[in-house]
């Protein structure tokens, strides 16, 4: 029989009724208690039906002492029938006086002259029993005889422990004033008893503040959401809120008018007063002619920007236009739709700029209008990095065409037809547009309602209203990724008149200068988000409790991933120039049209407390953000970009424990790369993750040059010097795009350098016959060693780059015999 209990474990609620039921399909133990007999000990066995006379038998019982123990036999075993049916040991033997594990063997093989026992089918999960043979020793410490009897204690005036509401409590002090005071008078008039109801209404107050404290202690039972999050934080696990939506908002102002003004704050919405928007991020002057811009199609039909494009030709708008005017400038957004071209002649007369088709459409008012984008082809945006102007020799004269170039990054997702395609059906073609901002979710609120003081709080506690309940549907506050918001101004007024801005921090603990007026902004799921000005004492609370004022923006979550189009258009705060504390008045900005050619996408809703209690206490194994160990210190420093390899070390620095880290850092494609700032960030980011009581710093590993030499034999026909300069090219570092054999992307931290790898890299050129191994060892050993394998320190980095103006990283000695 296994010694260890079947897994996994499980609480008895539905296989012991199975057990009771008549005519169940197997037995189970299910109580056993000891009693002297002469002679010895009997144990009775209870099961959780009659048990069968095939348990008689003692070969079927096995009592297993406790560690150090004497052993005990069974030497009989008989099925008593009354008081109730139940199995009867006796055992031979003194036993000790701890606790025996009691067994029954469903089936035993034969041994020996003593036949098998026949299968008696039982619960796996119930063949053993706890039993103590000693019932006057509960303990092994029980029978031992106290040196000095233990002072009586007083007894309490409250019997129940239980008793932790008004009415419990009020029974319990009435009890005990009964016992001192028989003839106390009990009626509820009576000024004893009203005295002794207030201690019961106290003693209620505080046993409630003592169950939500002992709540909120642990992650298990905490029902706070700042309670949650910071038994989290403890390990270092982010309870990420809701995060708000971004976008690319396309802004297009009439064609027949000016160039419009909009500010940052301004709200892109599908509908007037709608509460779901999109903020702009930017100050933008929105020129028409950026709404709708043709592409330079060569004068050919057939045109088309490749899927991986990164640049194009834009054709300016017309000789009207003055030629200081500002256009598309490098780090200006570009949008490319595919609309459809209509009169065919008109949009080939409008891309060609030539007099009088200023814009291909017209509307039904005879203006002229940009066109709608086709909604079964999407739009792509990029980024431009380059704008130049450009010159065909083959354009119409005056046509002024624009060379535009994005990063990689942002290469076209597909193809996009230049010209006018009709291969798909209906015509179509690309234009490119301008006037792209920036938005994420969010909706501007300020004014009095924004902001009210907690019901039922303490001092310097904060509603932000606007936001609402989470639990009912409430917008939220619009935060950024990280959590931070985008927009939160706290002002408070001071008794001598002046307004001053409130700075919020991540935690009050984080406010060093005294006298500094700070806030904290916490999230809870069964009220408006919190703004915090004070915890226990730590913290200043404002001077003036009604003189606290707001400004936020709601929003977040993934209701704001809209899809393409939602937005239809812009909305401006005619009160912002009425002050901090004014509502705002929203008001739709004539003439211009706000779209989102793109999906709103980034939208994340709050994580759930009931997912914090499950991810946070394991997440450091899946995600260390600390280091312990000196593998901890080498591994996050790896998980550096740039940094090809780490090692650490422990020592000493004289006082405190130290971890030295040991970094083999990529060249940087930037020239002017400067490793000391890079060894010095390394060092801030394991400063923060240290243990306490250590310190950390972080060196370059130390290069190792190698010598190989090598001397090869060229099939005939090969010119030698060619084929030595291949064998170099093979080995020297080389370049990112074509490394070499010792590029520094192949040589790690203390990783040996097999020299066969060497003589195959050789050997596979071109013109090589045969390859023989001069020398392979690191500089300074003597001439003429050979190393099949040359081996460095763990904070050593081999280098061969064979320079001869740094002749300490390695040099390559290639001779070339035969050939031509």
């Amino acid at each position: 029989m296994a010694d260890d209990p079947l897994l996994p474990a499980c609480p008895p609620l539905h296989r012991p009724a199975r057990l009771r039921a008549p005519g169940a399909a197997a037995h189970g133990l299910r109580a056993a208690g000891a009693r002297p007999s002469p002679g010895g000990f009997a144990v009775d066995v209870w099961l959780y039906a009659d048990p069968p006379a095939a348990l008689a038998d003692p070969r079927r019982w096995e009592l297993r002492p406790p560690a150090g123990g004497r052993r005990v036999e069974v030497v009989a075993a008989q099925v008593v029938a009354t008081p109730q049916p139940h199995v009867e040991l006796r055992i031979d033997g003194r036993a000790d006086a701890g606790r025996h594990l009691l067994s029954v063997f469903p089936e035993r093989p034969a041994d020996g002259s003593l036949p098998a026992l026949p299968p008696v089918p039982f619960d796996p999960l119930r063949v053993r029993l706890p039993v103590r043979l000693r019932t006057e020793c509960p303990d092994p410490g029980a029978c031992a005889t106290p040196d000095e009897a233990v002072a009586p204690v007083e007894p309490s005036p409250v019997h129940d422990r239980l008793a932790r509401d008004w009415q419990s409590l009020r029974a319990a002090l009435v009890e005990f004033l009964r016992r001192e005071d028989p003839k106390a008078d009990l009626s509820p008039a009576d000024p004893v008893i009203t005295v002794l109801e207030l201690f019961a209404h106290v003693g209620d107050l505080l046993h409630y503040q003592l169950d939500r404290v002992a709540t909120e202690a642990y992650l298990e039972t905490a029902r706070l959401r700042t309670s949650v999050r910071r038994h989290a934080h403890l390990v270092d696990y982010e309870m990420p809120e809701a995060a708000a939506a971004r976008t690319l908002v396309l802004l297009q102002a009439d064609p027949s008018g000016g160039a419009v003004q909009v500010v940052r704050g301004d709200t892109a919405v599908a509908d007037e007063g709608a509460a779901l928007g999109f903020v702009l991020e930017e100050d933008r002057t929105v020129h028409p002619g950026l709404g709708e811009i043709a592409l330079y199609d060569w004068g050919e039909d057939l045109c088309c920007l490749p899927a991986g494009a990164t640049e194009c030709v834009l054709v300016r708008p017309g000789p009207t236009e003055a030629p200081g005017a500002p256009w598309l400038a490098a780090g200006e957004r570009l949008f490319f739709e595919v609309v459809d071209p209509g009169d065919l002649v008109r949009h080939r007369d409008w891309a060609a700029r030539l007099p009088g088709t200023d814009w291909p459409a017209v509307g039904a008012d005879g203006r002229p209008r940009f066109r709608e984008p086709l909604p079964s082809r999407r739009a792509a945006s990029v980024t431009l990095t380059e704008v130049a102007e450009f010159t065909d020799p083959l354009a119409a004269p005056g046509l002024r065409l624009y060379r535009v170039r994005w990063a990689a990054k942002d290469a076209l997702p597909r193809g996009y037809p230049a010209s006018v395609d009709t291969g798909a059906g209906g015509a179509e073609v690309t234009v490119a547009r301008g006037n792209a901002i920036p938005a994420h979710h969010g909706r501007p609120v300020g004014g009095p309602g924004a902001l009210g003081r907690r019901q039922g709080g303490v001092s310097g506690e904060y509603t932000l209203n606007a936001a609402g309940i989470p639990v009912r549907g409430g917008a939220g506050v619009s935060l950024r990724p990280t959590g931070v918001p985008y927009h939160l101004e706290v002002r408070a007024a001071l008794p001598s008149g002046p307004v001053v801005t409130v700075d919020r921090v991540r935690a009050l603990l984080d406010v060093t200068s005294p006298g500094r007026l700070a806030c904290v902004l916490e999230f809870e799921d069964h009220e408006p988000p919190l703004l915090r000005f004070r915890t226990g004492a730590v913290g200043l609370l404002p001077p003036l409790a009604d003189g606290v004022m707001a400004r936020y923006e709601t929003g977040g979550g993934s209701v704001g991933d809209i899809p393409a189009n939602a937005l239809r258009l812009l909305e401006h705060d005619t009160a912002m120039a009425l002050g901090f504390d004014a509502p705002p008045v929203w008001q739709a900005v004539p003439s211009l049209v706000a779209r989102n050619p793109l999906p709103a996408a980034g939208g994340r809703d709050a994580t759930a407390l009931d997912v914090v209690r499950r991810d946070a206490p394991e997440a450091f194994v899946i995600t260390p953000r600390r280091a312990v160990t000196t593998a901890d210190h080498a591994a996050a420093a790896a998980r550096v970009p740039g940094v090809q390899g780490a090692a650490a070390e422990r020592g000493t620095s004289g006082s405190w424990p130290l971890i030295r880290t040991v970094v083999d850092l990529l060249d940087a494609p930037d020239a002017a790369d400067d490793r000391a700032a890079r060894l010095a960030s390394l060092g801030v980011l394991l400063e923060d993750i240290r243990m306490l009581g250590s310190e950390a710093t972080v060196v370059e590993g130390a290069p190792v040059g190698l010598l190989i030499a090598l001397r090869l034999c060229a099939l005939p026909g090969n010119d030698p010097e060619t084929v030595r300069r291949a064998a170099l090219r093979a080995l020297r570092p080389g370049s990112v795009a074509r490394p070499g054999l010792f590029h520094s992307s192949r040589l790690e931290l203390g990783k040996p350098v097999y020299v066969s790898a060497a003589v195959a890299a050789v050997a596979a050129v071109p013109g090589v016959d045969a390859v023989d191994l001069l020398e392979a060892h690191r500089l300074g050993e003597p001439p003429g060693t050979v190393h099949e394998v040359i081996r460095v320190g763990a904070s050593e980095i081999p280098v061969l780059d064979d320079d001869p103006a740094r002749p300490e990283r390695g040099r390559l000695d290639i001779t070339v015999r035969g050939g031509s």
